[in-house]
C-alpha cells in the first residue's frame, strides 16, 4: 500500500438491557455485533475513492419470554468518491447495495449525495 492508501478494519459490539415497559410487556434482546472493512485511495490531493464492506449480526428478542425468531444477519457493500470543490467545500457520492439479509431491510440500491460547506 502506498501512503495514499488506507485500510481500516472496525468491529462493534452492543449490549442491551431489559425493557420492563415495552407496550405492557417485558422485552429482552441478545447482544449484537458487526465488522467493517474500508479500503480507500487518494488519487489526487483533496480527493478520495473507497470501497467498504459491512457485516452485521443482531441478537434475537424475547417478549414476555417468547422468542421472536428475529436474529439479524446481513451484509452489504458501499463505494464512495469525494472531492474538495473549493476550500471548505466537499462533494461526496456513494453507491451500494445489500448482498444478503436475513430478518432485516434489504437495500437493492443505495445512492447518497452530500455537499458540505464549512463556515
Amino acid at each position: 500500500m502506498t501512503s495514499r492508501s488506507l485500510l481500516e478494519l472496525v468491529t462493534e459490539y452492543a449490549v442491551y438491557g431489559k425493557n420492563d415497559d415495552y407496550f405492557g410487556m417485558t422485552q429482552r434482546r441478545d447482544d449484537s455485533y458487526g465488522v467493517q472493512g474500508h479500503l480507500s485511495y487518494a488519487p489526487l490531493p483533496g480527493s478520495r475513492v473507497a470501497l467498504s464492506y459491512y457485516h452485521d449480526f443482531a441478537g434475537g428478542t424475547e417478549l414476555d419470554g417468547i422468542a421472536q425468531a428475529d436474529e439479524l444477519n446481513g451484509n452489504r457493500w458501499l463505494a464512495s468518491a469525494s472531492t474538495s470543490l473549493a476550500p471548505g467545500t466537499q462533494l461526496l457520492v456513494q453507491y451500494g447495495e445489500s448482498i444478503k439479509v436475513e430478518n432485516g431491510a434489504f437495500e437493492s440500491q443505495r445512492v447518497n449525495m452530500r455537499l458540505v460547506k464549512l463556515f
